[in-house]
Parts: C-alpha cells; sequence; structure tokens
C-alpha cells in the first residue's frame, strides 16, 4: 500500500506540475499577444508617463503646411513639430492637417492642444489663445503687383489704388488697415477678395483691376514658380513677421517645454537645416 500511495502521489505531483507549467504559458503567451497587438505607437506600448498630444496645422499654405498628393501633412510647419517631437521623450504629438475655422475652433473648445498655420500674434488673438513666446515661422511682406505693371514702384505711388486685403480675418488685411491709418491723403481703397492670388485675383492684378496687395516673398517665389513671372515685389519688406503656436487654455506647461524644444532647434542648427530644406527655392529671379 505503501508503494502504491507513494506511486499515486508522484502522479498526482506531475500531473499537477504539468497543468501549472501549461497556465503559465498560456499566460505569458497572452502577454506577448497583447504587446505586440498594441505595436510601439500605442499608449499601451510606451512608457509610463508620456503624455498624447493633439497637434494640427493647414493644409493650403505651401510651403508651410499643406496636404501632399498623398494625403499627407507636409511642410516646414510638420517638420518643425516632428523635431519637437524627437526632443521631448515626455510627450507624444498626434499630428493632424484641417481647415483654418476648425483649427481655431478647435483649439478654443480644448479638442485640439497645439495649432500651427504663421499664426501671428495681434491683441484680439492673444485675448483668446494662449500663444508661444518663441516663434517658429517668419515671413517679409512686400508691396507686390502684377509683373507687367509699370506704374507702382514704391508704397508712394498708391494714390487712390485699389488693394486687395484677402479677408478681414487674414493677417495682410491688418497689415493694410495699419498703412491706411497711417497714410489717410492716400485715399486708398481696400477690398476683401477672399484670395488676391488666385486664378480671378491674379487676374485682378495683370489687367490693373487691382493695384497691388502685400505678400511675403515665399508666396510670391511659389506663385511664380508654378504660374510663370505673374507677380513682383517691390522695394524694402513693409513688414517682417513671425509665426507662433498657440495652445488651448491649461496649456502653460506644455507650452514652456515646446518653447525650449524650439529655442535648442535654432541652436543646434536643425531648424535652419529645415529652412534652407523648404525655402531655397527663393531667388531674386522668382520675386523681382
Amino acid at each position: 500500500m505503501k508503494k502504491l500511495f507513494k506511486a499515486n502521489t508522484v502522479r498526482k505531483k506531475g500531473a499537477i506540475l504539468i497543468a501549472f507549467t501549461m497556465l503559465c504559458a498560456a499566460i505569458l503567451q497572452g502577454c506577448g499577444q497583447t504587446a505586440e497587438a498594441a505595436g510601439p505607437n500605442d499608449v499601451g506600448a510606451k512608457d509610463a508617463g508620456v503624455t498624447k498630444v493633439k497637434f494640427a496645422s493647414g493644409t493650403n499654405n505651401w510651403p508651410f503646411c499643406y496636404v501632399d498628393e498623398d494625403g499627407n501633412p507636409a511642410g516646414f510647419e510638420y517638420d518643425v513639430i516632428k523635431e519637437v517631437d524627437n526632443l521631448l521623450d515626455e510627450y507624444e504629438f498626434e499630428v493632424t492637417s484641417t481647415e483654418w475655422e476648425d483649427l481655431v475652433t478647435s483649439v478654443k473648445l480644448g479638442k485640439l492642444d497645439i495649432a500651427s498655420w504663421t499664426i501671428k500674434k495681434t491683441p484680439e488673438r492673444e485675448k483668446e489663445f494662449l500663444f508661444a513666446d518663441e516663434w517658429v515661422t517668419t515671413q517679409k511682406f512686400y508691396l507686390t503687383v502684377g509683373a507687367n505693371n509699370e506704374e507702382i514702384h514704391s508704397t508712394e505711388d498708391l494714390q487712390g489704388a485699389t488693394v486687395d486685403g484677402s479677408h478681414p480675418d487674414e493677417y495682410i488685411y491688418v497689415l493694410w488697415e495699419r498703412y491706411i491709418e497711417e497714410h489717410p491723403d492716400q485715399d486708398i481703397n481696400l477690398i476683401a477678395s477672399g484670395n488676391p492670388l488666385n486664378d480671378a485675383g491674379i487676374e485682378a492684378l495683370q489687367n490693373g483691376s487691382t493695384d497691388a496687395v502685400f505678400m511675403d516673398d515665399v508666396t510670391v517665389a511659389g506663385q511664380n514658380e508654378k504660374r510663370g513671372k505673374v507677380l513682383k515685389i517691390l522695394g524694402e519688406p513693409v513688414s517682417e513677421e513671425h509665426g507662433f503656436y498657440i495652445y488651448s487654455a491649461g496649456n502653460e506647461e506644455l507650452k514652456e517645454a515646446v518653447d525650449k524644444a524650439i529655442v535648442e532647434l535654432k541652436e543646434n542648427g536643425k531648424y535652419d537645416e529645415l529652412y534652407e530644406k523648404w525655402f531655397s527655392f527663393i531667388t531674386d529671379d522668382l520675386i523681382k
């Protein structure tokens, strides 16, 4: 009986050990499947303490921010935020593109944490948004006319001119309002066509129904590269403006971290590298 008892005991212990081993294997296999399904970019697979940040920029402002032919966000501003993401291990940036109206509304509602679209600081905007301290983009605005215009050579020739400010929400409209206020004797007629550089706007500058616009050299060069020589800039810049990130309410800590990252990109040469990548096409032949 003792021998039989011992044999049964050994068999029972062996069965228990096998069952326990199979259970551990199943648990380990399940854990492995979970990690694999999560993927390297999923929150579950990331280290603790990483905060997801929702970022968006524009769709139609090449080469600053646009959507390429494959439907992907592209441009200088998207490349900059990728480099910011690389520097800030404590944050993970989810990058999307959207139209201007949705962009600003989403920031106001907190659906976006941070947004970028060559956004200029104005007193009105600073009442609505938390602005970055460190600028991201630079634009030099010039008096711009049709390439065939031989009557206007500087702002001194704008007496009685009709100028296009695009839209009251656009910064070039603000520039024109400021200029007109400072030069009331020139009797300038400011219109808002919605887009002074679409087909109709270019035609208006060519036939003289619109005399001039304020436009940055990047946009002028891009239009001339795309359409042939249709525009030219005159004289020195009338304004040099910086673009900033805007943040939804309560994102002061994120703002400080991103500001420091932008400064680092400017100091380590990466910012200049990206600028050369996207803006080296601008030459005197394309803008004058």
